[in-house]
């Protein structure tokens, strides 16, 4: 009886025991989130007037890339490789000069189109401008209307 009694205890406590020992486990779980490429403009010129008298008329634009390494394409009267000129309702064209500058301060011709390339950096503003006017003053020959012409600027990323 003894002996019983004893095993009896013993397996009493091996059972209690194992029911008051913590029990854990762990897991994992990954997460995470994917932030697309993307580059805005901002602050962006409107209804540039180009003066009459061939003195320039300047815009600005700023743009901001959350990724580096961009180019930004300029492209005068909605096609490639066109010429820079204002045009009004009939045909009649007026031709003009424009110089484009990145923030880093370079001026170049423009003529038609031009790509710009820039190892940019995330969340740095480039701050642009571009500067227009006409090649000749308007003279007392030139045909009567209203000449107008858009600057189309494609980012790469």
């Amino acid at each position: 009886m003894k002996i019983l009694m004893k095993t009896a205890v013993f397996t009493a406590v091996l059972l209690g025991s194992g029911l008051t020992q913590a029990a854990n486990t762990t897991a994992s779980i990954p997460m995470g989130v994917e932030v697309p490429k993307s580059c805005t403009f901002s602050n962006v010129s409107t209804g540039i007037i180009v003066p009459e008298d061939g003195t320039k008329a300047t815009g600005a634009f700023t743009l901001m890339c959350n990724t580096g390494y961009f180019s930004v394409e300029y492209t005068a009267n909605s096609r490639a490789n066109a010429s820079t000129d204002l045009t009004s309702a009939n045909g009649t064209k007026l031709k003009i000069d424009m110089n484009l500058s990145p923030s880093i301060g370079i001026k170049e011709p423009f003529n038609g189109q031009k790509i710009w390339g820039y190892g940019g950096f995330y969340g740095t503003p480039v701050n642009g401008f571009f500067e227009v006017g006409l090649q000749s003053p308007i003279t007392a020959t030139t045909e009567a209307g209203v000449y107008t012409d858009t600057l189309n600027m494609n980012v790469t990323y």
